[in-house]
Formats: structure tokens, sequence, C-alpha cells
């Protein structure tokens, strides 16, 4: 079977599984890269940083073999003048704005734990992105 094809239903499927990407989302305008434009340009700004992935470059992905996903990608990745490479998260807080929400927590433990040296930044309070409930007052 093709590791990459489409059922009958136009879904992608990867290994006769259906799955929800294969691929990383084309680059938009929202609050996740606008983060990512704004760290690419302060971290390339630095001497002896070099931008090797995200934002208008392909995402660097990296093996979490021991996570509770096999491989994560990375938002930013750079590249310092020793050749040592460090990545940089981006993704919805708590309300203290510092800590990342679940999966943001579950993707930096991961990354952390198989000896990635790569770091989170948040770019908003997920309770600022969800929809608003109205209550009922009846």
């Amino acid at each position: 079977m093709d590791y990459l094809g489409k059922d009958g239903w136009g879904k992608q499927k990867k290994m006769g599984l259906h799955t929800r990407n294969l691929v990383p989302k084309p680059k938009g305008t929202r609050a996740h890269n606008a983060k990512i434009e704004e760290i690419i340009n302060r971290e390339a700004s630095k001497p002896g940083i070099t931008h090797i992935g995200g934002g208008s470059k392909t995402e660097i992905t990296i093996n979490t073999p021991n996570g509770s996903k096999p491989y994560r990608r990375m938002d930013t990745s750079f590249q310092r003048a020793d050749g040592s490479i460090y990545h940089i998260n981006v993704g919805r807080t708590l309300n203290d704005d510092k800590t990342g929400i679940k999966r943001e927590r579950l993707a930096l433990e991961d990354d952390l734990n198989d000896g990635h040296d790569v770091s989170f930044e948040g770019y908003g309070r997920d309770s600022n992105f969800r929809k608003k409930q109205k209550i009922d007052t009846h």
C-alpha cells in the first residue's frame, strides 16, 4: 500500500490508518505565527545565531521515541556558532501567561526527556481563545 494516500472519502491515510494531518499547516497570520516570527527576528539578530527551521523554513522534526508521541515538530530552530542546535516552541498558556497548556507541557517534556535543547514561549492564555459559552439564565 502507498504510504501516503487517500481513501474513498478523501481522508489522508498513513499505513492504512486515518490520520488528522501528515504535514504541518501552512503559514497563517494569527497569534501563533506572529509569535514565531517575533522569535525568529529576535534570535536571528543575535551574533552567531542562524535560523535553520520554522517560519519561512521547513520545521525540524525531532525524534522522541520515549515520549507520548514518537516525534515532535519544532516551531523555530536555530544553530549557534559552535554548531549546537536549539529550538523554541510556542503555544497557548494557562492563566499565569508562562505555563503551557497540557499538550504544550507534554511536548516539552518529551523533547527534554530525550535530550533536546528546547524551550517554550507562550503567546496568549488558552481561556482567551476558547469560545465563550452562553449562560442560560432560565
